[in-house]
């Protein structure tokens, strides 16, 4: 399975949630929308560049490189534990994560964020 395809999957059935198809892996960085499986609801996807001043990413949330993505697993003061689908660590450093070409993440929209209407 490819990368994009697991976190696909990973947001369909643990949020019920579907991850838009895209010609690059690195286009998931930019896609602002996600949409509910079961109702067509859109719902906004917030985007974190890494960088000191962004919110720490949380379990489930996308780490995304320019040709790889990742799902985060769980977060330490110094490491980030991600699976893809095998598990490792990145090293942080000061809030940024160290891993070249890491362009930043998305977080998982919990709690609403709904486009009613759109």
């Amino acid at each position: 399975m490819n990368p994009l395809e697991y976190a696909q999957r990973y947001y369909l059935l643990h949020y019920a949630l579907l991850v838009p198809s895209l010609e690059l892996i690195s286009d998931l960085f930019t896609c602002r929308i996600l949409t509910e499986f079961m109702t067509g609801r859109l719902v906004f996807w917030d985007t974190y560049m890494n960088v000191a001043t962004s919110k720490r990413p949380v379990p489930g949330s996308l780490l995304i490189w320019t040709n790889h993505v990742a799902v985060v697993a769980s977060v330490s003061k110094n490491y980030v534990y991600i699976t893809e689908p095998g598990k490792r660590k990145l090293p942080m450093r000061n809030g940024v994560i160290v891993s070249e070409g890491l362009l930043g993440w998305k977080m998982p929209p919990i709690g609403g964020g709904g486009l009613d209407g759109v």
